[in-house]
């Protein structure tokens, strides 16, 4: 998965105080992302939540989440997390 890739890959990325800001949908499991951001000796915390229209990509994946249970029959919005994540030197 891209977000796992890129949550290990950062680190050696990033100066020194390096930041990196990651917005993703709550179904992308934003409690295991901060847990690779950590593992991967990063700070890491949400700054912010906001919930938006689904988009198009959303909107055509909307059946399969349905049933995988991810998403209810009369959703139309999903909730966005935004995290920050910064370099510990």
């Amino acid at each position: 998965m891209l977000l796992d890739r890129t949550c290990h890959e950062a680190p050696p990325l990033l100066g020194p105080r390096g930041a990196l800001l990651l917005v993703h949908s709550e179904i992308s499991w934003e409690v295991t992302t901060l847990r690779q951001l950590r593992e991967a000796g990063l700070e890491a915390e949400v700054t912010d939540r906001r919930f938006v229209a689904f988009g198009p990509v959303l909107r055509s994946r909307h059946p399969l989440l349905q049933l995988q249970g991810l998403m209810q029959a009369d959703q139309n919005k999903e909730r966005l997390v935004i995290i920050r994540t910064e370099t510990l030197s």
